[in-house]
């Protein structure tokens, strides 16, 4: 049964890294720069604007 749960467990894990991956993508692509930070971080982003990219 313990090998049950933890197939289940690691199941559970993939599905939410994936929604994870595309809730980054999808801020990303809003201009929110968000790879690479924490929960908190990434909080305290969503409260501003998205910054803009500097044109070269």
């Amino acid at each position: 049964m313990s090998d049950e749960r933890v197939e289940l467990r690691k199941a559970k894990l993939a599905v939410l890294a994936g929604l994870k991956e595309t809730a980054m993508a999808a801020l990303e692509r809003r201009g929110y720069d968000v790879r690479g930070k924490t929960t908190t971080q990434i909080r305290e982003v969503l409260r501003h604007h998205p910054t803009k990219p500097k044109a070269a």
